[in-house]
């Protein structure tokens, strides 16, 4: 019997810590691992679960003693070779580790690290009589709350938590701790609503008017969605609508649709919703014509290009600079390339995304500090997506530099000198716009 030879994985753990590690890959893991994938380890002596990055894996025999990946988070890689690259680079030039920069390119909800999940321990045979009132109180807590975190407890009984009294009750093997992890990136979905088959049925819909007609409301609110939907009898111009959406366009209370809902006028469904939202309008407009000097620029950027990949292009504010950068995205996206546009300051984005919208449309994602954990983490699984579905433009501020582009051909960096494209703490203390550069 020919036994299959060990495999293992060198892995980036969001940790101060120099260099990288090396896990062993159990059996069950060894198709599902690869490079740009999260997994899930215990570091240390102790059972704290951390989610890793895995940069390779290799057959080559590991001299030390290793443990196993636990679990595989992805079922895509998140990032790719470039990204894993870049990392590194990062981690030498500017003189941290690179589980820094994993902490500091990751949105926060993809950097995962356990919980201790507390229980009472019904096996350790305590007296609850014997015990003081303090410690009684957490027994109770932990009673009517099982599997309550450290961070849940403190907040739960406020600024009379006892930390040295819970670690009583834990070295005394009356309370029990269990690391746990969870993902905590959820799909936003909402509400969508459609008539139902037995309504769509009904080509006069003298019946479903009639089962209406002493419900008004109901009736009301019917015609509304037959003269949104823009049903003919036959054929929808949109069959299904999303469910707030109607409602306050229609001024709908809830009561109303929910009586819609039960007598089978209205289907509903749950759709995955996109939380990247830069406008309304998909209508693409051309580019504005150049003047004399804006071309004579274009070109001699075009020109520069074919030596180097950096030009520096000087103009005071109002200068025509930003056509200018609408000739050259607009170069890159027909060629099926990304483009990187990096700002100073948040608050340039809100104008420039709606000049963006209007010349390339809607696939433009917005990154900054000031979104949401999951909104970033959308935009980032966008960028790194597939061709159909991919973000063509990020704008963003100096943290969007960490994107996994699969196809970057063009990066903006806007006026390049400000210093907020320094990362001043924590490490990594970089400059976005080298970084960009690199």
């Amino acid at each position: 019997m020919v036994q299959a030879r060990r495999m293992y994985a060198e892995l980036i753990l969001p940790l101060a810590a120099p260099g990288t590690f090396t896990y062993s890959i159990p059996g069950n893991l060894q198709s599902e691992i690869q490079a740009g994938k999260r997994v899930v380890v215990s570091f240390g002596r102790g059972k704290k679960l951390f989610t890793a990055l895995v940069i390779r894996t290799t057959e080559e025999k590991c001299e030390l003693e290793t443990k196993d990946i636990l679990d595989c988070l992805d079922d895509e890689p998140i990032l790719g070779e470039k990204s894993i690259e870049f990392w590194n680079w990062m981690s030498q030039y500017y003189m941290c580790s690179i589980g820094e920069v994993m902490s500091a390119a990751l949105p926060g909800i993809m950097n995962l690290t356990s919980e201790t999940s507390l229980s009472v321990n019904d096996k350790s045979g305590f007296n609850y009589s014997d015990l003081d009132q303090k410690s009684r109180m957490l027994i109770d807590i932990l009673d009517k709350n099982p599997g309550i975190n450290i961070s849940e407890l403190a907040r739960f009984i406020g600024k009379s938590f006892g930390i040295k009294k819970l670690k009583e009750l834990v070295d005394s093997q009356i309370v029990v701790g269990q690391e746990e992890l969870s993902e905590k990136y959820k799909v936003k979905k909402s509400e969508w609503i459609s008539l139902s088959d037995e309504v769509k049925s009904n080509v006069n819909l003298d019946d479903v008017i009639l089962k209406l007609s002493r419900a008004p409301k109901q009736l009301e609110a019917l015609m509304h969605f037959i003269e949104m939907s823009g049903w003919d009898g036959e054929r929808f111009d949109s069959e299904i609508l999303k469910k707030s959406d109607f409602m306050k366009s229609c001024r709908i209370s809830p009561a109303v649709m929910r009586g819609l809902i039960e007598r089978g006028i209205f289907a509903v469904e749950w759709r995955n919703e996109s939380r990247i939202n830069t406008g309304t309008s998909s209508e693409v407009h051309p580019p504005k014509t150049l003047n004399d000097l804006q071309l004579r620029i274009l070109e001699q950027i075009n020109r520069q290009f074919e030596e180097k990949n950096v030009v520096l292009l000087q103009g005071v504010t109002s200068s025509g600079k930003t056509e200018i950068y609408v000739q050259l995205i607009e170069k890159y996206l027909e060629a099926g390339k990304q483009v990187l546009y990096l700002v100073p300051e948040i608050a340039l984005t809100k104008q420039l995304i709606q000049r963006l919208t209007h010349y390339f449309g809607n696939n433009i994602g917005i990154y900054h500090s000031r979104l949401s954990q999951q909104e970033r983490v959308e935009v980032w699984k966008k960028v790194n997506g597939s061709a159909s579905d991919r973000l063509s433009i990020v704008l963003g501020a100096r943290s969007a530099v960490f994107l996994p582009f699969r196809e970057l051909g063009l990066v903006v960096i806007d006026e390049e000198h400000d210093r907020s494209y320094k990362q001043q703490d924590p490490a990594p203390r970089y400059m976005a716009r080298d970084s960009a550069i690199l």
